[in-house]
């Protein structure tokens, strides 16, 4: 094992180390520490580990690091189908990027969780009243895994289209999909 961690570069020894400062600081580190991550992400706890791919073929399998979006016979059954998230952030009425829950979320999040309960149909559907999913400016919002995909909502029947086109048919309801650009997320 010292040897095979001897012909490492000294980038890939680099993050290796970084690795292991993470994966004991991770609790204590300062906020724009935490945000500056490299790639390929695994949890820890609330906070996130950098995952090097190569690097398990070398040192061995690091607790918990996987490659990300592949599957594997260790990942976890999935416990929903399909799994909402609404926000109903509420902020105050001054702020400058608004909240959800001023527009309505609360009321339409609870209503399309009824829904979800009458038509799935033997679907595994959770719908979740969320915090900020940092979308404000378009909300209120969502977010339906295990796809990944954002929308806004804004009456009934925005969540009847979403909730029968994309969580019971698979097919996504482009007017109502939001295309965020993560470089331009608040943080």
């Amino acid at each position: 094992m010292k040897s095979a961690l001897n012909s490492l570069d000294k980038a890939t020894r680099q993050a290796l180390s970084y690795v292991k400062q993470i994966e004991l600081l991770a609790p204590v580190l300062p906020l724009a520490e935490r945000q500056q991550r490299p790639t390929g992400l695994v949890p820890l706890g609330l906070f996130f580990r950098p995952c090097y791919a190569g690097l398990t073929e070398v040192i061995g399998s690091w607790p918990g690091c996987t490659t990300m979006g592949t599957d594997s016979a260790e990942d976890p059954q999935l416990v929903y189908d399909t799994h909402v998230f609404c926000c109903v952030n509420e902020r105050p009425s001054t702020h400058r990027r608004g909240c959800c829950a001023s527009k309505g979320a609360l009321e339409l999040a609870n209503y399309m969780c009824r829904l979800a309960m009458v038509k799935a149909n033997g679907l595994s559907i959770r719908v979740n009243l969320a915090g900020c999913l940092n979308a404000c400016e378009h909300g209120p919002a969502m977010v339906i895994y295990p796809e990944g995909v954002w929308y806004r909502f804004e009456n009934h029947g925005d969540i009847d289209e979403i909730l029968s086109q994309h969580v019971l048919r698979g097919k996504r309801v482009e007017r109502l999909a939001l295309h965020l650009d993560p470089s331009k997320m608040h943080r």
